[in-house]
């Protein structure tokens, strides 16, 4: 049976983390409506699933079209970090898609890019790799958050995780194996919000200023002061707020 609702919001986890990274967004009376965490294969201690065609992220873009298939109501995709990616990798496909926001996630063209948009961080290359020690994690988790009260939960969410999502993550970002991100968020006629951590160390904000100003008037960037590279529960209520007020739009 189709979802109908007036609108829909699914929010879409990053790598090696899981949908409870939502939870509190999710429960929150300011987002009046339905709003939907998914918990990608590979993570939350899912399957992972080995027998991909088409490589990691258009297996969870499918992922995403198994539940936008069912809703009938306009789609918001809220996606962190690799999140963020499937977001930009799916957005075509979604008919009735009405609003884009990541956070995390530079949109790029391609690894020509890489350099420019990625700061050198070694919380990135963390997740980027199969296997770390308990300390390493631990270390690179600290230095991409706010709230330090936070890294249990993150160090869980990265033992819950395949190590093979990193492992193909990877590859697919640094080989060219995705979209012209950078062309689709800039083009898509949908209104589109960029949230950035200020005290996210893996992003340059001065490439993400670059890319909110070519995407012209539908698009807005939004920094958050107090934050890392998950707002969604480093800052909860200023990103709730944020998202808030673009959804009201």
């Amino acid at each position: 049976m189709k979802v109908k609702d007036r609108l829909t919001v699914i929010f879409l986890h990053g790598n090696s983390s899981s949908a409870k990274i939502f939870e509190d967004v999710v429960k929150s009376p300011v987002l009046k409506m339905e709003k939907i965490a998914m918990s990608f294969s590979g993570h939350d201690q899912i399957d992972f699933i080995e027998k991909r065609p088409h490589g990691l992220l258009e297996q969870y873009c499918q992922e995403v079209l198994d539940v936008t298939d069912n809703i009938l109501n306009d789609v918001v995709l809220v996606g962190n970090s690799m999140g963020g990616y499937v977001a930009l990798e799916v957005a075509e496909r979604i008919k009735n898609l009405k609003g884009l926001v990541i956070m995390g996630t530079a949109p790029i063209t391609g690894p020509q890019d890489m350099e420019k948009a990625f700061l050198p961080s070694e919380s990135l290359a963390i997740f980027l790799k199969p296997e770390s020690t308990e300390d390493e994690v631990g270390q690179a988790i600290e230095s991409a958050v706010y709230d330090k009260k936070t890294i249990p939960f993150h160090t869980e969410s990265y033992f819950q995780t395949d190590p093979r999502v990193r492992t193909s993550m990877g590859i697919e970002l640094t080989q060219g194996q995705m979209k012209n991100q950078f062309e689709i968020y800039t083009t898509l006629p949908i209104k589109k919000m960029i949230i950035h951590g200020a005290m996210d160390p893996t992003l340059s904000i001065e490439y993400l200023k670059e890319v909110d100003e070519i995407a012209g008037e539908k698009s807005r960037l939004s920094i958050l002061e107090k934050c890392g590279h998950y707002p969604s529960i480093d800052a909860p209520l200023d990103f709730i707020n944020k998202l808030n007020s673009f959804l009201s739009e």
